[in-house]
């Protein structure tokens, strides 16, 4: 799961901000998120415009052998607006989702960090904030693969 996060979290922090700047204009700033965590956040002491955080869900094993596999790792990746007022976190929200979205369908590898990565559906959340209208939460859920090898000193044949 730990490598699942890691490769989102590069491919986050590398690749999201150029398909922000595409479906930004002047009303609709798009802003990268300012830090990308692994678990829970406490929106109430985060005074981030965009923040991320990916949740982990299910590890499934495909393909199994004797000496390798794959993990299949499902997380849910949300992106947290806050600080403008409603109607832009409205836009930011779903704005941010999309670019998500497209940033992964143009690289299934994410940046070859990993074998797949499959989009699941999207569910938004447009008044999450403690008092009405401050914030605005994504949440994609994705599926990661990623190749895993039995440690070395595991010989099945002995």
């Amino acid at each position: 799961m730990e490598e699942a996060f890691d490769a989102l979290k590069k491919f986050i922090g590398e690749k999201l901000p150029e398909r922000l700047a595409e479906f930004s204009d002047g009303d609709t700033p798009l802003l990268p998120p300012a830090k990308i965590v692994f678990g829970v956040v406490d929106v109430s002491r985060s005074d981030a415009k965009c923040t991320c955080a990916i949740l982990p869900g299910k590890t499934e094993e495909e393909e199994p052998t004797l000496t390798a596999g794959v993990t299949s790792n499902t997380l849910t990746v949300g992106f947290i607006h806050r600080g403008a007022d409603y109607q832009t976190l409205l836009r930011q929200m779903v704005r941010t989702a999309k670019a998500f979205r497209v940033a992964v369908r143009s690289d299934w590898t994410l940046g070859g960090l990993v074998d797949k990565a499959e989009l699941g559906g999207t569910e938004f959340y447009p008044d999450a904030g403690a008092t009405s209208g401050s914030c605005c939460i994504s949440e994609t859920e994705i599926t990661v693969q990623v190749p895993e090898a039995n440690a070395p000193e595991l010989d099945p044949f002995d």
